[in-house]
């Protein structure tokens, strides 16, 4: 890459993403032919019943702990995901349906000590 910016040469860019230029015989005009985009053939996927999900703000102190602490939260009943965001101190829990949140949340508390216990989730 720097040999081409170095001999001051810049390559070309298409002109407009989701076009394509042919060049035609000369003396006539180039034409532009449209590209439909991949994902536009796509149908959207059926809408799922929304799963009640909660974001609660935690401490730990490396993303290693963070990890294990995200592990042991997917096995706890009722979780049926949870993610940890180790950079923005987050958890965000998506509970089964019909799943109490403030007891799962306990057990994910326990489960979470269990493997640090120095973390704190804040419910």
């Amino acid at each position: 890459m720097r040999a081409l910016f170095a001999s001051g040469k810049v390559p070309e860019l298409p002109a407009a993403a989701g076009a394509r230029e042919e060049v035609l015989p000369s003396g006539t005009e180039v034409e532009t032919i449209p590209v439909p985009e991949p994902h536009a053939e796509r149908k959207p996927a059926p809408a799922a019943e929304a799963l009640p999900q909660r974001s609660y703000r935690i401490e730990v102190d490396c993303a290693n702990c963070a990890n294990l602490m995200e592990q042991a939260a997917n096995k706890v009943d009722g979780v049926k995901h949870a993610a940890i965001n180790f950079m923005m101190q987050e958890m965000k829990v998506e509970f089964e349906c019909d799943a109490d949140q403030q007891s799962v949340m306990e057990r994910v508390r326990e489960a979470c000590k269990k493997i640090e216990d120095d973390c704190e989730i804040y419910i």
